[in-house]
């Protein structure tokens, strides 16, 4: 099994647009980090858990290019 994290950052991303706290100013690139995703590879099959707005950056940077199944952990209705 082999477990990708695809980004690790919080649901807008970090830096935050219009933020200026020292996190989103830093320069270190581990300060700079996509929205949370997981990428999955067991036995052949490839297993997304969330998927959002740098989903294809995320998987293009990573060279992978195959989805089996995606776990949503966040869910909000068109309504909410």
């Amino acid at each position: 099994m082999e477990v990708i994290f695809l980004g690790t950052g919080t649901s807008q991303g970090t830096p935050i647009l219009g933020c200026n706290c020292e996190v989103c100013k830093s320069n270190d690139l581990h300060d700079k980090r996509l929205r949370s995703s997981v990428l999955i590879h067991n036995d052949g099959t490839d297993i997304l858990i969330d998927c959002g707005p740098d989903f294809r950056y995320q998987m293009i940077r990573e060279g992978a290019n195959n989805v089996d199944a995606i776990l949503f952990t966040h869910f909000m209705p068109n309504n909410a």
